[in-house]
């Protein structure tokens, strides 16, 4: 049997967006048992808009394992 080509694909569930919010969603479905679900972004991967931006001169008041320097 061929392979299917992603345009073929059918899923129970679509997530839009690869951020913090779209892994959320994820890990969420998957703790209510869904396992029939895709997360799409149109970047080649996850992170969202504080993975792909920089932001110069920005600060954090507290630790965080969320952010990382891009510096």
């Amino acid at each position: 049997m061929p392979t299917p080509s992603p345009d073929t694909y059918d899923h129970e569930i679509i997530v839009v967006g690869a951020g913090f919010s779209g892994i959320g969603a994820a890990i969420k479905l998957r703790q209510a048992g869904f396992e029939d679900f895709l997360v799409v972004d149109d970047a080649d991967g996850v992170g969202g808009t504080w993975h792909w931006n920089t932001y110069p001169g920005v600060a954090m008041d507290i630790p965080s394992f969320s952010y990382r320097n891009v510096g």
